[in-house]
């Protein structure tokens, strides 16, 4: 499972395997040196689940052609959700988001292909209700999207968008690959969010307990985070050598000592505020 999470500026690209994390990586935002820089230290693996990410998708084909995908379910019924709506007003968009709700339902290659056989006969049903056009006139508010040089567009765009949301995932053969790659008895995951609702918001949970973390400090938090979760979990000290030791000691001889009054200390001085405050507002 291949996901990214935002954190204190920063966004931590996480590989998981549902029980372990396998690999990381920090970087500014899911683009593609970001996702090439995580694929690259993985081994391919047979399947992976995505949440639909342009910039990932596009690594995965370079970097591991042979490897199935599969996208996330729960992200893309919220993708179809986002044009139609959860009360679609028109028949065509009720119909089409009830094929969509039922596509967790799924459970078997041959209900797989009933779907998909339902997907095109709504299609060939409201062909020609999704190429009806709407043309430019005097009074007629534009929608958003259409570019103000443009002399038509489509009447239904959001009826359309969720059509070909399904549809492009299908036909990339992205919807039933936890079914299609299966071994007998095996249940493959088909979304993401044994590492969105775990991982992931833990490491949210880290940085809401550790709120005062620094932007430079929190990747090493978020490192140790993972590293927990990962396959060596060996203590700190075990991981430690000889050069590690030498790096420190050569770094404390490089620093002079500074002498002056002390500014981080355990004892007690009224002259810092301690003790029990009165007044109000300034008042004494």
């Amino acid at each position: 499972m291949l996901d990214g999470t935002y954190f204190n500026a920063w966004c931590a690209l996480v590989a998981y395997t549902g029980e372990h994390v396998v690999a990381w990586q920090f970087c500014d935002r899911e683009k593609r040196a970001s996702w090439a820089a995580l694929l690259e230290m993985i081994p391919a693996p047979d399947i992976v689940i995505v949440d639909g990410n342009a910039a990932a998708l596009t690594v995965i084909g370079e970097l591991w052609p042979a490897t199935r995908v599969q996208r996330c379910l729960f992200h893309l019924l919220h993708r179809v959700d986002e044009h139609l709506t959860r009360r679609p007003v028109l028949q065509a968009g009720r119909q089409l988001r009830s094929l969509a709700r039922a596509l967790p339902k799924v459970s078997s290659l041959d209900q797989a292909a009933s779907w998909e056989a339902s997907l095109a006969a709504w299609h060939g049903a409201w062909r020609a209700f999704l190429t009806e056009r709407t043309y430019a006139r005097a009074g007629l508010v534009r929608p958003s999207s259409v570019p103000v040089s443009a002399a038509w567009w489509y009447t239904h765009q959001r009826l359309r968008r969720a059509y070909f949301t399904l549809e492009r995932v299908r036909k990339a053969g992205h919807l039933f690959t936890w079914l299609e790659q299966a071994r007998p008895g095996e249940v493959l995951p088909r979304t993401t969010s044994p590492l969105e609702g775990g991982v992931n918001a833990g490491l949210k949970e880290l940085f809401r307990l550790h709120r005062g973390i620094p932007k430079h400090r929190a990747p090493v938090a978020a490192a140790w985070y993972f590293r927990s979760l990962s396959v060596d979990t060996r203590p700190a000290s075990e991981l430690i050598r000889a050069e590690h030791y030498q790096a420190r000691e050569d770094t404390i001889a490089g620093v002079e000592e500074v002498i002056g009054p002390e500014l981080w200390g355990h004892g007690f001085s009224w002259e810092d505020g301690n003790g029990t405050q009165q007044g109000w507002a300034g008042r004494p």
